[in-house]
């Protein structure tokens, strides 16, 4: 019974790997150039938008939260919120 559930072991371990590897594949692989596609340009209205900015060679993401009420003729404050690895914009603003 020990080689048997040391085989068992290996192969959830093995199974988490793979699973963590095409998570991150999605998230900073296709996942952002997915999220570009919507990505929209123009005036900031109310509500949530994809914007995008180049940085070096790449073209990021972002997710743009503007509030109700918001006058681009006043000053406002500006709140950054950075997801941590493994995680997207979608799963922040929750």
């Amino acid at each position: 019974m020990g080689k048997w559930l040391k085989r068992v072991a290996i192969a959830v371990l093995a199974l988490a790997v793979v699973v963590a590897a095409v998570a991150a594949w999605t998230f900073y692989g296709l996942g952002a150039a997915v999220a570009c596609v919507g990505a929209t340009d123009g005036p900031v209205q109310p509500g949530s938008s994809y914007r995008s900015v180049a940085s070096g060679s790449r073209e990021r993401c972002y997710l743009l939260y503007v509030p109700p009420g918001y006058d681009p003729e006043k000053l406002a404050p500006v709140v950054l919120s950075l997801h941590g690895f493994a995680s997207n914009p979608k799963e922040q603003q929750r």
